[in-house]
């Protein structure tokens, strides 16, 4: 505990040394090698006190609303949410509705995660048919905690299906940066030229994933169907 935040305490096998980290869902963690490390660790802590608070406010921070229960977002608008129970897990979307059908709280869970992925699928390949060539070998959905999207160079766009929460615009934003990249690997200036010709207003979308990211990151599926009753 350090001035009323917990930080958890974690040993990894491959950590060298002592580190503070912060992550969404986690919180502040101090990452401690297997063995060791001790008086390091205790050092670490003492002078990074300032940056502590500023990472548990942070990740404590909360605009978007998004764990909202009963509700699954598309391109940041809630949509309602309920769930039936079925012997065999099923989604049934609307443009107005989501209903999952699931044999249990935490299948429909599953199910929840599974639309936004489908989902976020439909809306990219939408996207990419519209952009000029070239287009992705293969689109890959993924959950990076790192990026957004990337591109490999042979081809495959991965895109993480948190940007589905986002407005419509930070989806579209980071589909078209991963497609300059089939063209321009780097962030090089033919790269910015490309984003900026085919979308000029890229900042807009850049500055609120940025200011927002932490949020997206932090969302848990399973919580929009947790507090909801599995009618028959």
């Amino acid at each position: 505990m350090v001035d009323g935040i917990e930080v958890a305490v974690r040993r990894s096998p491959r950590a060298r040394r002592a580190r503070l980290v912060a992550n969404p869902g986690a919180g502040v963690e101090l990452v401690l090698p297997a063995r060791g490390g001790d008086d390091a660790a205790r050092a670490l802590v003492r002078t990074h006190r300032a940056w502590i608070a500023e990472q548990h406010a942070r990740l404590e921070r909360r605009v978007l609303g998004l764990d909202r229960p009963g509700v699954v977002w598309r391109h940041g608008v809630a949509v309602p949410l309920s769930v039936r129970h079925a012997e065999r897990g099923r989604i049934l979307a609307t443009d107005d509705r989501v209903v999952i059908a699931a044999p249990s709280a935490g299948d429909a869970g599953r199910l929840v995660e599974r639309w936004y992925r489908e989902h976020a699928r439909t809306v990219a390949q939408a996207l990419v048919v519209d952009l000029p060539e070239p287009h992705p070998a293969a689109l890959r959905i993924a959950d990076g905690r790192s990026r957004w999207g990337s591109c490999s160079r042979t081809g495959t766009v991965s895109l993480s299906w948190r940007l589905l929460l986002a407005p419509f615009a930070v989806l579209d934003y980071v589909v078209v940066h991963e497609l300059c990249h089939l063209t321009h690997l780097d962030h090089g200036a033919g790269f910015w030229a490309s984003l900026e010709g085919l979308r000029p207003d890229w900042r807009d979308a850049h500055d609120w994933l940025r200011a927002h990211g932490t949020e997206l990151h932090a969302y848990d599926p399973a919580g929009a169907v947790a507090p909801l009753r599995i009618a028959a």
